[in-house]
Protein backbone atom coordinates (compact mmCIF):
# COMPACT_ATOMS: atom_id res chain seq x y z
CA UNK A 1 0.00 0.00 0.00
CA UNK A 2 1.69 3.49 -0.94
CA UNK A 3 1.58 6.58 1.36
CA UNK A 4 -1.27 9.27 0.21
CA UNK A 5 0.37 11.96 -0.85
CA UNK A 6 -0.74 15.03 1.17
CA UNK A 7 -0.34 19.11 -0.60
CA UNK A 8 2.29 21.30 1.20
CA UNK A 9 0.63 22.76 3.97
CA UNK A 10 0.42 26.32 3.87
CA UNK A 11 1.79 28.19 6.84
CA UNK A 12 0.79 31.88 7.37
CA UNK A 13 3.50 34.27 8.52
CA UNK A 14 3.32 34.81 12.57
CA UNK A 15 1.45 38.61 12.70
CA UNK A 16 3.08 41.23 15.68
CA UNK A 17 1.86 44.58 16.03
CA UNK A 18 3.77 46.95 18.24
CA UNK A 19 1.50 49.93 19.34
CA UNK A 20 3.45 52.96 20.87
CA UNK A 21 2.18 56.18 20.63
CA UNK A 22 5.63 57.90 20.28
CA UNK A 23 7.16 55.53 17.31
CA UNK A 24 8.56 56.91 14.26
CA UNK A 25 7.79 60.63 16.05
CA UNK A 26 10.12 59.91 19.22
CA UNK A 27 13.50 59.05 18.91
CA UNK A 28 14.68 58.15 22.78
CA UNK A 29 13.99 55.47 24.92
CA UNK A 30 10.85 52.91 24.15
CA UNK A 31 10.53 54.06 20.60
CA UNK A 32 13.77 53.14 19.54
CA UNK A 33 13.97 49.85 21.64
CA UNK A 34 10.51 48.62 20.56
CA UNK A 35 11.90 50.06 16.55
CA UNK A 36 14.81 48.03 17.22
CA UNK A 37 13.10 44.92 18.27
CA UNK A 38 10.37 45.63 15.29
CA UNK A 39 13.37 46.04 12.55
CA UNK A 40 15.10 42.62 13.61
CA UNK A 41 11.57 40.55 13.83
CA UNK A 42 10.46 41.89 10.36
CA UNK A 43 13.84 40.11 8.83
CA UNK A 44 13.34 36.77 10.17
CA UNK A 45 11.46 34.82 7.58
CA UNK A 46 7.65 33.91 8.18
CA UNK A 47 6.79 37.36 10.18
CA UNK A 48 4.69 40.07 9.53
CA UNK A 49 5.57 42.95 11.65
CA UNK A 50 3.29 46.34 12.13
CA UNK A 51 3.83 49.21 13.94
CA UNK A 52 1.27 51.91 14.86
CA UNK A 53 2.44 55.30 15.90
CA UNK A 54 1.94 58.73 15.57
CA UNK A 55 5.17 59.32 13.28
CA UNK A 56 5.63 58.80 9.35
CA UNK A 57 6.64 55.74 7.39
CA UNK A 58 9.56 55.66 6.21
CA UNK A 59 10.66 54.24 2.65
CA UNK A 60 13.85 51.85 3.57
CA UNK A 61 11.88 49.80 6.70
CA UNK A 62 11.18 46.16 6.12
CA UNK A 63 7.94 46.42 8.03
CA UNK A 64 4.51 48.12 8.19
CA UNK A 65 3.72 51.29 9.34
CA UNK A 66 0.33 52.77 10.19
CA UNK A 67 0.32 56.44 11.07
CA UNK A 68 -2.30 57.20 13.93
CA UNK A 69 -2.80 60.65 14.82
CA UNK A 70 -2.32 62.05 17.73
CA UNK A 71 -1.71 65.66 19.87
CA UNK A 72 1.93 65.37 20.56
CA UNK A 73 2.77 65.24 24.89
CA UNK A 74 4.72 68.47 24.33
CA UNK A 75 1.08 70.58 24.54
CA UNK A 76 0.27 69.01 27.56
CA UNK A 77 2.97 69.84 29.50
CA UNK A 78 1.30 72.38 31.39
CA UNK A 79 -1.94 70.38 31.76
CA UNK A 80 -3.50 69.74 35.20
CA UNK A 81 -2.12 66.46 36.77
CA UNK A 82 -4.51 64.46 38.66
CA UNK A 83 -4.52 60.69 39.53
CA UNK A 84 -5.41 59.17 35.80
CA UNK A 85 -4.11 62.22 33.96
CA UNK A 86 -0.30 61.98 35.86
CA UNK A 87 1.72 63.36 32.93
CA UNK A 88 2.09 64.81 29.53
CA UNK A 89 2.19 61.05 28.39
CA UNK A 90 -1.13 60.07 29.54
CA UNK A 91 -2.38 63.00 28.30
CA UNK A 92 -0.33 62.48 24.56
CA UNK A 93 -1.41 58.68 24.73
CA UNK A 94 -5.46 59.33 25.63
CA UNK A 95 -5.18 61.22 22.29
CA UNK A 96 -4.16 58.31 20.64
CA UNK A 97 -6.96 56.20 21.44
CA UNK A 98 -9.18 57.18 18.94
CA UNK A 99 -7.22 56.45 16.21
CA UNK A 100 -5.89 53.31 17.71
CA UNK A 101 -9.60 52.21 17.89
CA UNK A 102 -9.97 52.83 13.89
CA UNK A 103 -7.12 51.60 12.70
CA UNK A 104 -6.23 48.43 14.99
CA UNK A 105 -8.25 45.37 14.14
CA UNK A 106 -6.85 42.09 16.64
CA UNK A 107 -8.14 39.76 14.33
CA UNK A 108 -5.06 40.61 11.98
CA UNK A 109 -2.58 39.90 14.29
CA UNK A 110 -1.19 37.08 16.62
CA UNK A 111 0.69 38.96 19.26
CA UNK A 112 0.63 42.62 20.25
CA UNK A 113 3.68 44.22 21.82
CA UNK A 114 2.82 47.85 23.51
CA UNK A 115 5.01 49.59 26.91
CA UNK A 116 2.17 52.58 26.95
CA UNK A 117 0.05 52.49 30.17
CA UNK A 118 -2.58 52.84 31.27
CA UNK A 119 -5.02 53.47 28.07
CA UNK A 120 -3.44 51.71 25.17
CA UNK A 121 -2.79 48.25 27.28
CA UNK A 122 -6.48 48.44 28.25
CA UNK A 123 -7.73 48.61 25.26
CA UNK A 124 -5.27 46.13 23.86
CA UNK A 125 -6.51 44.17 26.87
CA UNK A 126 -10.04 44.70 26.38
CA UNK A 127 -10.53 44.46 22.38
CA UNK A 128 -9.08 40.96 23.09
CA UNK A 129 -12.16 39.62 25.37
CA UNK A 130 -14.74 41.15 23.12
CA UNK A 131 -13.23 39.61 19.63
CA UNK A 132 -13.46 35.93 18.50
CA UNK A 133 -9.83 35.92 17.69
CA UNK A 134 -7.74 37.04 20.56
CA UNK A 135 -4.00 37.96 20.34
CA UNK A 136 -1.18 36.96 22.24
CA UNK A 137 -0.39 40.32 24.36
CA UNK A 138 3.01 41.50 25.57
CA UNK A 139 3.54 44.26 27.67
CA UNK A 140 7.37 45.42 28.18
CA UNK A 141 8.21 47.30 31.14
CA UNK A 142 11.45 47.95 32.79
CA UNK A 143 9.66 48.10 36.61
CA UNK A 144 8.86 44.91 38.35
CA UNK A 145 5.78 45.21 39.24
CA UNK A 146 2.71 43.73 37.89
CA UNK A 147 0.57 46.42 40.44
CA UNK A 148 -0.55 48.17 37.28
CA UNK A 149 -1.75 45.18 35.54
CA UNK A 150 -4.93 42.74 35.88
CA UNK A 151 -4.01 39.29 37.23
CA UNK A 152 -3.74 37.77 34.41
CA UNK A 153 -1.27 35.76 31.68
CA UNK A 154 0.14 38.60 30.28
CA UNK A 155 3.73 37.85 29.63
CA UNK A 156 5.75 40.68 31.01
CA UNK A 157 9.57 41.66 29.20
CA UNK A 158 11.95 43.34 31.79
CA UNK A 159 14.09 45.94 30.44
CA UNK A 160 17.00 46.38 32.45
CA UNK A 161 18.81 49.90 31.70
CA UNK A 162 21.94 50.12 31.01
CA UNK A 163 24.85 52.68 31.49
CA UNK A 164 26.34 52.90 27.58
CA UNK A 165 29.13 55.28 28.75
Amino acid sequence: MQPIASAPKTVRPLRVAFILPGLHRVCRGAEVALESVALELSRLPGVDVTLFGSGRARRDDPYKFIHVGNIPRERFEKFPIFPLFRSEYVWEEATFLPGLLYHFHPSKFDITVTCSFPFVNWVLLLRRNRQSHVPAHVYVTERRSRRSLPRSRIPLVFLRRTNLH
